[in-house]
């Protein structure tokens, strides 16, 4: 994997802007708690007695510029989290990606 700011060597072809908008989809539910007059031995206060789940919600969590070339060659240059967004070391580093630098990770995408 080429971690380096290098040229790209494609000199002919269609280059694509890509200006995309990663979200992650949360559920929306709903539920109904009935209370027991006094709680029980285990301290249960009470207990579930109706759920309704509606549609996902999208949730847009940053925004990516990226550039596409013909040899399925992808350069990301804008990778933006917004702020609710923690901790996203760590949660790339679960999808087995490695730090770079800084403020880069990569992950070696083999191909069939």
């Amino acid at each position: 994997m080429n971690q380096e700011i290098s040229p790209i060597g494609i000199k002919n072809g269609v280059r694509t802007y890509l200006h995309l908008r990663p979200f992650v989809l949360v559920p929306d539910i709903t539920l109904t708690i009935g209370l027991y007059p006094q709680p029980r031995s285990d301290k249960a206060i009470g207990e579930v007695v109706r759920a309704h789940e509606r549609e996902m919600r999208e949730v847009e969590i940053g925004n990516v510029q990226a550039q596409s070339y013909p040899d399925r060659t992808l350069v990301l240059w804008e990778c933006l989290l917004h702020g609710f967004v923690s901790d996203h070391q760590a949660f790339l580093r679960t999808l087995s990606y490695e730090q770079m630098t800084t403020a880069a990770y990569s992950k070696k995408i083999e191909r069939s």
